[in-house]
């Protein structure tokens, strides 16, 4: 048996499994006991999982970069989850990164919701002039350039 947690969808696994036989047709009397983060579960009177339930702080800035060998662009891709802005200098070795980048920015409050309403954000585009770029909070920006001194 297994206690699990799901967050967004993706169910995780809350301690180890606990080994013992279920019989079909058999009765079990469970008991759940939520007291802040301590979990307590019990079948038939026995405790079968003590913890205390310490969710992972989660991500709230990811970056990605890529290169399309196609077009030869490199594609830089930065979610942002957290409330406030924040300025990045992107640093691309073997780039020159001061040559700008073609810029669009996905931004939308973080409950927002467009299920019988239009989107709640359109995507926005601009070009920055260098390697400095604000991502506005609770959005997701991809930069793209095709330098042209960018090694193999």
């Amino acid at each position: 048996m297994c206690l699990q947690r799901v967050d967004d969808g993706v169910p995780h696994d809350l301690g180890d499994p606990v080994a013992g036989p279920v019989e079909t047709g058999r009765w079990y009397d469970l008991r759940v006991e939520v007291d802040g983060r301590r979990i307590r579960c019990y079948r038939d009177g026995e405790l079968i999982h003590g913890m205390e339930d310490d969710p992972a702080t989660p991500e709230v800035f990811a970056v990605s970069a890529v290169r399309d060998s196609a077009a030869g662009d490199v594609i830089i891709k930065i979610a942002k989850s957290a409330p406030e802005p924040v300025t990045v200098r992107l640093c691309l070795t073997g780039t020159d990164a001061d040559g700008g980048f073609r810029r669009t920015v996905l931004a939308a409050p973080p409950h927002a919701t467009s299920r019988f309403e239009p989107a709640p954000a359109a995507p926005a585009e601009d070009r920055l002039p260098g390697p400095v770029c604000d991502i506005p909070p609770h959005s997701f920006t991809v930069l793209r350039t095709r330098p042209g001194n960018l090694q193999p």
